[in-house]
């Protein structure tokens, strides 16, 4: 789980966006050659050289020479000069990967009661798992659905999917018992966050 504590931490620290097509579409398909002409000018296909030991420099299915897709991120400057990369998320360790890095996405992470998150309850199966969305373009199930969890767009990697849960599943129950007073949701959910952010600090 080295490899997927590294990754989620990566997401909470940074997520540079790509261009992607209109409204509602996924990431651009910069794979043809000449992507950069006939699909969009952010598109940067790299040729496969010649006695590539992994890549075949002609695909064999299309007869035409194969490139690696590369979609350049979004240009953060104002002004001319060399490109500048925009950071989309809080730059530093917050757990945004779970709670989200803005109002609007922690509205949509979470419930108005109890400090709780949105979870997906599964009957006999035992612990919660993440919020379902069932809209998402890049979302490319069988049956449509993805699991959900602050700035990171689904699809993500099952490991990924694993750890972050651990970080989604504080027990608001026992914070409840060990203060018996009434508290608001968002005060609950505060105090949550920060526990889950100081034991991720820790690590």
């Amino acid at each position: 789980m080295f490899m997927q504590f590294a990754q989620i931490l990566d997401h909470d620290l940074t997520h540079t966006p790509v261009n992607k097509g209109f409204v509602g579409e996924s990431i651009l398909d910069c794979q043809p050659c000449d992507a950069m002409e006939t699909v969009h000018p952010e598109c940067f296909p790299i040729p496969v050289p010649e006695g590539d030991p992994y890549f075949p420099r002609v695909n064999i299915s299309t007869g035409r020479p194969t490139c690696i897709p590369v979609t350049r991120s979004m240009p953060g400057q104002l002004t001319l000069g060399y490109r500048e990369q925009l950071n989309q998320v809080t730059a530093y360790v917050d757990a945004s990967f779970v709670y989200g890095s803005d109002v609007c996405e922690m509205g949509a992470l979470r419930t108005s009661s109890g400090g709780q998150m949105n979870v997906t309850q599964v009957s006999g199966r035992g612990r919660p798992l993440l919020p379902e969305i069932r809209t998402h373009p890049e979302c490319k199930s069988r049956s449509k659905v993805c699991f959900r969890g602050g700035p990171s767009s689904p699809p993500s990697p099952l490991a990924h999917t694993l750890a972050t849960l651990e970080w989604l599943r504080p027990c608001v129950p026992a914070l409840l018992t060990l203060r018996p007073h009434r508290w608001e949701s968002q005060l609950i959910l505060s105090s949550i966050l920060y526990d889950v952010v100081c034991s991720l600090s820790q690590k």
